[in-house]
């Protein structure tokens, strides 16, 4: 699923991204997976193109993503035994600003 970004915070780079995850990103998007396991997992693919995949399993349907100014593309994957893990639909939720 792709999340479009919010354009009214400075383009991510290398230097600032650290400022941007504390201080800068206010919007969140509100993901939803319905999964038959306990748990699942959520991942995404950074502003650089890599793939990473949290490994902190995600026990309720909903979990909040903080999004920065370009579009994400999160997934979801069932857990928690690697040879039974399957891709997972997503649903937004909502969107919104936090102060």
């Amino acid at each position: 699923m792709v999340i479009e970004g919010d354009r009214e915070v400075p383009p991510t780079k290398w230097y600032n991204i650290l400022w941007m995850l504390l201080f800068g990103w206010k919007t969140v998007a509100v993901l939803s997976a319905q999964s038959e396991e306990e748990e699942w997992y959520i991942g995404f693919e950074d502003f650089h193109g890599n793939w990473m995949l949290c490994q902190t399993p995600i026990l309720d349907n909903n979990i909040a993503v903080k999004i920065g100014r370009e579009s994400c593309r999160f997934f979801a994957i069932s857990g928690p035994k690697p040879e039974l893990m399957q891709e997972l639909p997503l649903t937004l939720v909502a969107r919104a600003r936090v102060i």
